[in-house]
């Protein structure tokens, strides 16, 4: 079966080696004579090389025929040419000249099947696959063909060849014949022509017959099936043996294909099994006996040893059992005999159990234990590591924006600058990440062009989808603004991307692309969840494996995944419907097997012409003032930058490093003291503990506290309370103007 089906297979590496040789041929006398020859005697020269050629035991010639459907070589019936095939047809009604031109024009090449007269054979339905190329300098292409059914019998006579050499067992061999008695293989000699397999053994026709009539029933019978009969040996030509066959029917080719053995040979193979099996028994049995005694002998010197050492050993007993019943070893009270012993081998296995059984209880506490003090790590790492950078990044992107006031922006120095700015609030943007990744950051919403957000992920993403995946990025022109927390856009970018990644089987491409879109109520009445009014959408697509309609139903339930364990939370896409609701958007994804996902996200168009003018606007000079401030910070880079800040803004400052200095400067100043600015987490006191101490001073003192640590550690220190006025380090200029501009304004 597998010879048959590489039949065609092998006709149609043929048939294309064929032409490539005459395309080779034609365009060598072409390149040759195109300077010297008329295109007349070109074309005659290439017509009398490839006219005689013959192939495939003469069955197999060359055609040429033009574009335009007019026969210019026809090797095999040269009476043809000239004419117009156009309107020509098969036996199956297959336009065959017309298909082979479609080839020729687009892609230039390639395979047709058809059904067409054999040369010496009558008739004109042979399966024929024939090859052909497009030769552009005449507008002919060139052909060749091949009969499957030429193949087929090549392929057959190897096969009958081959299955004829076969040998087993002493005169094991296969046999083949077709259902109508032709003889194909049978006692190893190959058989051509149609002869019957009773016309080759002529002794006795009818005995001949009746074994084929039982083979035929056996090859009909699904799976095969046995037979009885007797049948000249290989090596014997007039012995006839008792004899079992298999036999199996290959319809495709209406074969039966058999196998037997001669049973009076299986008897002489199973006399001498069974007599080497009695040596081998006789072996065996005197070893055993051997064994038997050596066993028996000891066991003598055991209990005789054992008899007399008896009372001596039973204080090793117990020291042995106290030592199991401390240890993993269990005591095997079935192999005690003696009720002394048999007692303390209880004993000892129920220390065991109840030690066992605490060791478990033991373990599962310090599993959970350290379970605990390992989040508990995490949360205090994200904690600290984000207290640290903001602290750090602070006095970075303070001290820059200051030095920018001294450096024209167009200079070198300017540029560099601007570069470290830039990097530094990047650098912010990456604290505030693992903040969310600790599920510690407090949620700050902003107005935003989803264009820039997603511009500045998309070297992250490319990371985080591997250098095998190429990504797209479409943006839309003309973007509505949104408003929400720029966090929130990069979890959901960075789930939709890991699952468009894990989609992909090796390579591919995934695409970000935004634009705009409005809604109105009569899409909205077809589309569930939608509601009519402006969005700005964001889509997030991929030519991976897609997913069935039932993946479809279940795709945001929590810990739903298709990923094999280990590979997925089950959280990520549940995480993005969170989102979207929480942004009063909504979400639609089309997707089907091997064909690929799109996620569609709509956000709700943020007051877009208001937002607008403020996005074009030339930004806001800072606002100043010349209230005197009390600046309380026990880092002393970060209390110098935010002095300078101030003091550029027309502030007065007093700058303390702790509160007992704090404490000294308020009450030893004499004039009025118009804001306490303050970090929250200090050695001495905190923040909120100083501004209550200084409050019965000054009952009117407006209050400004700052922290870079995350909302968890000090969200217990009623800083973050409905009315308490707070900035997160690491700030701007801008921010803190702003933000000691409001305070101090308000009434």
């Amino acid at each position: 079966r597998n010879e048959k089906a590489q039949s065609e297979r092998l006709t149609r590496e043929k048939i294309q080696s064929r032409v490539y040789e005459a395309y080779a041929i034609a365009k060598n006398i072409y390149e040759r004579n195109q300077a010297s020859e008329s295109k007349a005697k070109i074309q005659q020269m290439i017509l009398d090389a490839l006219r005689p050629i013959r192939f495939e035991n003469g069955t197999g010639y060359y055609f040429i025929t033009g574009l335009d459907g007019v026969e210019v070589l026809f090797a095999d019936r040269p009476q043809m040419e000239g004419m117009n095939l156009l309107d020509m047809q098969d036996t199956h009604g297959q336009y065959v000249i017309k298909d082979m031109i479609e080839i020729a024009k687009a892609p230039g090449e390639g395979f047709t099947e058809y059904y067409w007269t054999k040369p010496a054979s009558a008739g004109n339905d042979f399966k024929k696959i024939s090859f052909v190329k497009r030769f552009e300098p005449f507008n002919w292409f060139i052909g060749t063909g091949l009969y499957v059914q030429d193949v087929e019998s090549q392929v057959n006579t190897k096969l009958l060849s081959a299955i004829s050499r076969i040998r087993f067992g002493k005169d094991g061999y296969f046999f083949v014949n077709r259902f109508n008695g032709d003889t194909l293989v049978t006692n190893g000699r190959v058989f051509s022509g149609e002869k019957k397999l009773w016309e080759i053994f002529t002794d006795n026709p009818e005995k001949i017959k009746t074994i084929f009539g039982k083979e035929y029933q056996a090859a009909l019978t699904p799976g095969g099936d046995f037979i009885y009969y007797s049948w000249i040996k290989l090596n014997s030509s007039d012995e006839e043996s008792p004899k079992t066959s298999f036999v199996y029917g290959i319809p495709e080719f209406q074969w039966l294909v058999g196998a037997g053995v001669y049973l009076d040979d299986e008897e002489t193979h199973i006399t001498l099994m069974q007599l080497e099996l009695t040596d081998r028994i006789k072996s065996k049995l005197h070893e055993f006996i051997g064994i038997i005694i050596g066993i028996i002998g000891l066991f003598y010197l055991f209990f005789n040893f054992l008899s007399r050492r008896l009372q001596k050993d039973i204080d090793f007993f117990i020291s042995f059992f106290n030592r199991a019943a401390r240890s993993d070893e269990e005591i095997n009270r079935e192999n005690i005999k003696f009720i002394e012993l048999d007692q303390m081998a209880e004993y000892a296995n129920e220390m065991l159990a109840e030690r066992r059984q605490t060791e478990e209880e033991r373990e599962k506490l310090r599993m959970q234990l350290n379970q605990a003090r390992k989040m508990e790590s995490v949360g205090r790492l994200a904690g600290g590591v984000a207290h640290d950078f903001n602290n750090m990044l602070g006095v970075i992107t303070g001290y820059t924006e200051l030095a920018m006031d001294s450096a024209a922006p167009e200079s070198p120095i300017g540029h560099a600058l601007k570069q470290i700015l830039s990097a530094a609030r990047r650098s912010a943007d990456i604290t505030r990440q693992l903040l969310a990744f600790a599920r510690k950051q407090t949620i700050a919403p902003k107005v935003l062009d989803l264009n820039e957000t997603v511009e500045g992920m998309l070297k992250m993403i490319r990371r985080l989808i591997g250098e095998n995946i190429d990504l797209a990025w479409s943006p839309g022109a003309n973007l509505w603004l949104v408003r929400m927390d720029p966090s929130q856009i990069d979890q959901m970018l960075a789930n939709l991307c890991v699952n468009a990644r894990d989609a992909i089987a090796d390579v591919g491409r995934v695409t970000i692309e935004t634009d705009t879109a409005t809604f109105d109520k009569a899409y909205c009445a077809d589309h569930a969840g939608s509601v009519p009014g402006e969005y700005v959408l964001l889509a997030v697509s991929d030519d991976g494996s897609g997913m069935t309609p039932e993946t479809l139903e279940n795709l945001f339930e929590p810990f739903f995944t298709t990923k094999e364990v280990g590979k997925g939370t089950g959280l990520g896409l549940a995480t993005v419907y969170g989102i979207v609701k929480q942004n009063n958007g909504f979400i639609n994804v089309y997707s089907e097997p091997e064909k690929g996902t799109i996620f569609k996200i709509y956000l709700p168009r943020h007051d877009s012409e208001a937002a607008q003018i403020r996005k074009n606007a030339p930004a806001a000079p800072d606002a100043t003032g010349s209230e005197t401030i009390l600046l309380v910070e026990d880092e002393p880079a970060i209390l110098g930058m935010a002095t300078m800040m101030l003091e550029k803004l027309g502030y007065t400052v007093l700058g303390a490093s702790t509160t007992g200095e704090a404490i000294r400067l308020f009450r030893g100043h004499g004039g009025e003291i118009h804001l306490l600015m303050t970090d929250v987490i200090m050695p001495e006191m905190n923040g909120r503990d100083l501004a209550n101490k200084l409050l019965p001073l000054h009952p009117g003192l407006k209050r400004l506290f700052m922290s870079g640590y995350t909302a968890d550690v000090i969200a217990h220190h009623g800083v973050l309370d409905q009315g308490v006025h707070f900035i997160q380090k690491p700030f701007s200029r801008q921010d803190l103007a702003k933000k000691v501009r409001e305070v101090l304004d308000e009434t």
